[in-house]
């Protein structure tokens, strides 16, 4: 994955989640792909499904951190809330990116959210937990994102303003991709839809006149 590309969807999901961390990290997860989180879980939620989470690997120290977030791998670090010194009423979560703090260099920097208040964007991780006393303790985690796969099929129908005619469009590229999935290279059936590592996000869309039609399809890894 383009680290460049993890850094265009946490801008893009900043403003609407720049006072809820968990919220953040939650919607940026969801524009890669990632479908590890539920809607109701914290930033202590979160922590927690991270370290016992198949694909996903803690990492032990900083620089590595700052590897894997410059070669486009999906990199979240945090602290649950009993883990703060003193503990703290609530969790904290981040999505580290590519890049290193020209005034600290060897620390990560971040986009975050903040309950309460206002996140940052592209900072440094040291002004999202407090040096010295929390940041040594935070823990951090990756995990290796599929390349978001873009499908436009083209489809014999002519603008129009007929319903039914987007519908058979939609259905007619729907059909296409479950059956593009469902071989192999060699044309043969596979035992099943879904890659075992999970299937990377496709997006569809269909425009005919005023309707436009669009479809994002993602699946877990298989258990």
């Amino acid at each position: 994955m383009d680290p460049q590309h993890i850094v265009d969807v946490c801008e893009g999901n900043w403003d609407a989640n720049k006072s809820d961390c968990s919220g953040f990290v939650r919607a940026v997860s969801t524009a890669l792909g990632v479908t590890l989180f539920s809607v109701s879980d914290n930033a202590d939620a979160i922590m927690d499904k991270l370290s016992s989470a198949a694909g996903w690997s803690v990492i032990g120290d900083l620089a590595t951190v700052e590897s894997d977030a410059a070669a486009g791998m999906f990199v979240i670090a945090g602290l649950k809330s009993s883990d703060f010194s003193p503990a703290r009423n609530n969790g904290h979560v981040v999505v580290i990116v590519n890049g290193d703090d020209p005034n600290h260099p060897g620390y990560p920097m971040a986009y975050w959210g903040t309950l309460g208040g206002v996140g940052q964007k592209d900072s440094s991780i040291r002004n999202s937990f407090t040096p010295d006393t929390d940041l040594p303790n935070v823990k951090y985690y990756s995990t290796t994102l599929q390349p978001a796969m873009m499908m436009s099929l083209a489809t014999p129908i002519k603008s129009s303003d007929n319903v039914s005619d987007v519908k058979s469009a939609v259905e007619s590229l729907v059909t296409t991709i479950v059956d593009a999935l469902n071989k192999t290279s060699d044309g043969e059936p596979k035992t099943r839809l879904f890659f075992p590592n999970g299937i990377e996000k496709i997006e569809i869309e269909v425009k005919a006149g005023p309707v436009n039609v669009r479809l994002a399809v993602a699946g877990p890894k298989s258990t």
